[in-house]
């Protein structure tokens, strides 16, 4: 299986010149967290996930794979996935 979401993460941060640090403070995090998650170490949860889409303006399908393309599709999609997943 490909991990999809470190890459997508670190390529995102990197093309719009966020440093980890940014990042971090930006998602009320440390910069070691970031780090993981860039690594495959860690995932982030839900939450986290919807608020690296809207701080990178981009859609939770990208971030996962699921898109090619790093436009968003719709905030209210994004709400209905997670919800759905928090039942």
């Amino acid at each position: 299986t490909t991990i999809v979401f470190p890459e997508r993460l670190n390529s995102l941060r990197t093309e719009k010149s966020v440093s980890r640090t940014m990042l971090a403070e930006a998602l009320h995090v440390s910069v070691r967290t970031v780090s993981h998650w860039e690594n495959g170490k860690r995932e982030c949860n839900f939450e986290t996930l919807v608020a690296i889409a809207n701080y990178f303006d981009c859609s939770t399908d990208y971030l996962l794979g699921r898109k090619e393309s790093e436009k968003k599709s719709s905030a209210l999609l994004d709400f209905l996935f997670i919800s759905f997943c928090l039942i």
